[in-house]
């Protein structure tokens, strides 16, 4: 728990960070606190969903399989346009999660 609320911590410094510069990287952080070794209490996201669940809803495993996000994107976001946007936002949050761990400048 001491892992992730670190990294919730840098990623919403970075994100700050990011947003003053102009790039807007569509970063959505959440709270996470330790209460002791090995647990504690993590914020509740709502209507959210796991990689794991997506892909379980389109009968797929394995990690980095990009048609079960394409067909969860499209899904919920029918209309090009909205699809489009929903791509955009995933790509930009992706590239920010990816940058966050790897302190990429």
């Amino acid at each position: 728990m001491r892992q992730d609320a670190l990294t919730m911590q840098l990623v919403g410094i970075m994100n700050k960070i990011w947003l003053r510069e102009g790039l807007d990287l569509r970063m959505i952080t959440y709270h996470c606190m330790a209460t002791g070794p090995g647990m504690g209490m993590v914020e509740i996201v709502k209507d959210s969903e796991s990689i794991r669940e997506i892909y379980t809803e389109f009968g797929l495993t394995g990690s980095f399989k990009d048609e079960p996000i394409h067909l969860w994107i499209q899904k919920h976001n029918p209309g090009e346009k909205e699809y489009r946007h929903a791509v955009q936002n995933f790509t930009a949050s992706c590239a920010g999660n990816f940058a966050s761990v790897f302190d990429l400048r």
